[in-house]
């Protein structure tokens, strides 16, 4: 998952009010699932080309062999087209320090987001 984040914000002093602005803007990209195995899975054994006699069962090739000549006994490649989401996140919110006196302040803030679906 990728998050882009663009987080502006502004402080204001007025006498005894301390105001914060601010603007938020995220950007998700997620790709779920996964791609399965897109490189294959071989299964290379003794038989076949490296056997005395390709033509009887007889089990007397090398593994080895048969990996580094290329000729796996069964192999499948599994590939699944994962889903890819995107979605925005948006907010935007002001508040209010007020400091009334020196021993009384109040924090007064209003706050609006909203997140789109994928």
């Amino acid at each position: 998952m990728k998050t882009y984040d663009v987080s502006p914000s502004l402080t204001q002093v007025i006498k005894q009010h301390n105001l914060h602005y601010g603007f938020d803007f995220m950007l998700y990209h997620d790709v779920t699932g996964g791609v399965g195995q897109p490189n294959g899975n071989f299964h290379f054994d003794n038989t076949g080309f490296t056997q005395q006699n390709p033509f009887q069962a007889n089990k007397d090739g090398a593994v080895i062999a048969n990996l580094l000549l290329g000729y796996p006994n069964s192999g499948s490649v599994e590939y699944k087209e994962a889903p890819y989401e995107s979605y925005k996140f948006y907010a935007a919110y002001i508040q209010d320090d007020w400091k009334v006196r020196h021993n009384l302040a109040f924090n007064i803030g209003l706050r609006w987001d909203t997140e789109t679906s994928p």
